[in-house]
């Protein structure tokens, strides 16, 4: 995996390693025959003169040459304990200088002001309508938008690339691609004792909002609203369908430039992405390999 002693063995003087200069060799084989006692690292022993006789076991005249390491990599696999097990190619830290910057901690409870809450609630409200749900496009204020997209950011920042802690009793929604009452369906399902079903239950959707259906900018609304309603209620993973190019040709542009097409762009200074996590999933059920059908909806 990297340019460690355990992967090394097989790397020839030509390889992508070997960068060395003659001196900086020379230096790295001075430092190996001192740490080995006067031998030379390919199994060579250099006598006073600097003539070297073959030992036994060393390798034939005609072997692969041995790879070379820097003169720091090899210092520091003289050490004991030695720091060079595996570095994945980086050079060690024999003074242990670096310092690790343990992630911030996931956001689960929302930091909503009292007047942001009410307004996101009621956001939720014109996107839950019986009309929307059949289709009828919420008319947002252009500013609201920019303001959900931009509020949501510290939430997702805040969560791993690699969301580890997924809970077991929760629903996993695969692609929506704009289809809002499929999305209504899926809530619904969950609803009970007046509650709404991200308050009863977890998601975790595994991405493709957008493009395809008309719907696509209420799906997005709604999952961001929730999010900062609910953080630690739904996750939202990156599907194939979470990039511009993809967006472009895939309908999420072109409903934006039908419904917004006196805005001004960009709405937000894009400099990074976003949404670009993952999770980590376990399947608790014993021998089960692949996918098994699930009948309990066609009866």
């Amino acid at each position: 995996m990297g340019n460690t002693l355990s992967d090394s063995s097989s790397a020839t003087s030509g390889d992508i390693w070997d960068i060395w200069t003659k001196d900086e060799e020379e230096e790295a084989r001075q430092l190996a025959r001192e740490a080995a006692g006067g031998n030379d690292p390919t199994g060579v022993s250099v006598s006073a003169t600097g003539a070297a006789t073959a030992t036994a076991g060393a390798p034939a005249a005609d072997a692969a040459p041995q790879p070379q390491f820097s003169a720091a990599m090899l210092e520091a696999m003289a050490m004991d304990p030695p720091y060079a097990d595996d570095l994945c190619g980086l050079e060690p830290d024999p003074n242990e200088e670096w310092e690790e910057c343990p992630p911030s901690p996931r956001i689960k409870e929302s930091r909503l002001t009292p007047e942001e809450r009410a307004k996101y609630l009621g956001l939720l409200d014109q996107i839950f309508h019986p009309d929307t749900i059949l289709g009828v496009r919420v008319d947002f204020d252009p500013n609201d938008v920019a303001e959900v997209c931009d509020n949501v950011i510290p939430y997702l920042e805040s969560e791993p690339m690699l969301i580890e802690d997924v809970p077991f009793d929760i629903t996993i929604v695969a692609d929506l691609h704009g289809q809002l009452y499929d999305l209504n369906i899926v809530f619904k399902a969950e609803e009970r004792d007046g509650k709404k079903g991200w308050e009863n239950m977890k998601f975790l959707f595994l991405g493709d909002y957008v493009d395809r259906g008309r719907q696509s900018l209420e799906i997005v609304m709604a999952l961001y609203c929730i999010k900062m309603l609910y953080p630690d209620r739904i996750f939202l993973l990156r599907g194939n369908h979470e990039y511009v190019s993809l967006n472009m040709k895939g309908g999420f542009a072109l409903e934006l430039f039908d419904r917004y097409s006196e805005i001004q762009k960009p709405v937000l200074e894009d400099k990074k992405d976003l949404l670009i996590h993952d999770a980590e999933w376990s399947d608790p059920v014993i021998g089960l390999k692949g996918w098994k059908s699930d009948t309990s909806h066609c009866n």
